[in-house]
């Protein structure tokens, strides 16, 4: 916060910024704390799952194509970039 700024707030103003100032400061200690914890956590697990496993990020498995699927995958793709086929 700018002397400018601080010198226009009126008290109220003042107050919900300090409240929100030490809402954020609580919410950074919490995240380094956090942050902490599960890489002393983590440095004794014996298997770690993979992190998009933990960041609830999992991929679908991927299946294999027949023929038949990828040929109408490609005759699709090549509709759509205005191929034509012979």
């Amino acid at each position: 916060m700018t002397v400018e700024h601080y010198n226009e707030m009126t008290p109220n103003e003042l107050n919900m910024f300090v409240d929100e100032f030490m809402d954020k400061a609580k919410r950074d200690s919490e995240e380094k704390i956090t942050t902490a914890y599960m890489t002393a956590y983590w440095h004794r697990v014996e298997t770690l799952e993979p992190l998009n496993k933990i960041l609830g990020k999992e991929e679908k498995p991927k299946t294999d194509m027949t023929n038949e699927e990828m040929l109408l995958k490609v005759e699709q793709l090549n509709k759509l970039f205005g191929g034509s086929v012979e």
